[in-house]
Parts: structure tokens; sequence; C-alpha cells
């Protein structure tokens, strides 16, 4: 009897000859370990994107609007999501990073070839010519991501200009 979700490895031993059968077992094996990097971080997430809603919930400037009797749905989205988007944002995309870095420990656990194997292997060796260049990557992963946020931040928050050129 063949698992629904394997355990471990990136594909089924011995590897599908066809290529579709084989991007579908790799899918398969990446399944779990989503799975597992998904729950870990998620609900903390969710936590603290909802201390965000309810801390903008309660600012005067949405009082003032309720008082005025507009729209709940309008509010909502006006006046409460529109400045708790950055935030979570923020929030979401420093997650991402901090599951980068786990993937190092996700996957030893479901045997998974990466860079946080070979970070993982390098380090029992001793190897830090390999440990430099993993921890250099995640560097570059933590530049490309705040990168990133800065960008989403000129598009989502009207008080954030992007200036340049001539003056």
């Amino acid at each position: 009897m063949v698992p629904v979700l394997p355990a471990g490895g990136m594909v089924t031993a011995p590897p599908p000859e066809d290529r579709w059968e084989y991007a579908a077992s790799v899918l398969r094996h990446m399944l779990l370990p989503l799975i597992a990097m998904f729950l870990s971080s998620i609900f903390i997430s969710i936590y603290s994107w909802r201390t965000f809603f309810l801390i903008h919930s309660s600012e005067d400037y949405v009082e003032m609007a309720r008082a005025k009797g507009l729209p709940s749905n309008l509010i909502e989205r006006r006046y409460i999501l529109r400045p708790t988007l950055s935030p979570i944002i923020t929030s979401f995309l420093l997650m991402l990073i901090g599951l980068w870095s786990g993937a190092i420990i996700l996957e030893q656990v479901f045997n998974w070839p990466g860079l946080g194997s070979l970070l993982f292997q390098a380090i029992g060796h001793r190897d830090t010519p390999v440990i430099i260049g993993g921890v250099v990557i995640f560097a570059y992963l933590l530049a490309v991501t705040v990168f990133l946020l800065d960008i989403l931040y000129a598009l989502l928050d009207p008080r954030v200009r992007i200036e340049g050129g001539r003056r």
C-alpha cells in the first residue's frame, strides 16, 4: 500500500520516467513539508494580525467614522484595513524569512535535499566555505525580501512617496 503523502525524500524510488509523473511525485513529496512550514507559523501570525486590527479599530478616526454613520464595510476597508496592511505585510515577509532559516531543520526531518541539508552537513563537517556561502545566500534572501517590502510599501501606503531624479 502506497501512502498518500510520503514521509520523506524528494521523489518516489525509483524515480518516474515520465516528466509529468516525476513532477506529480515531487509535488506529492513536497506537500507534507509545506504543510509543516505553514502550520508552524501561521497561527502566531494570525494572532498578531488580529491584534493589529483591534488596535486600529479602536482609533479615534474609526470612532468618528462610526459616529458619522458610514457603512461598516467601508470603515473596515478604508479606516482599519488600509493602515494595518503595512504591518501585516511586514510580519508576513519576516515570517517568510524565518521559514527559510527553519528549512534547515525541516529538510532534515523530511529528508529533502536542499540548501538547508547542505548547510547542516557543512556544519557537521566544519566546512567553513560552504557555511559562509549558505549564510551569504540567506543574507541575500533577506535583502531581496526587504527590498520587496519597500516596493510593496510604496504601492500600498499613500503616505510613502517615491522621489528621485532631478530637483
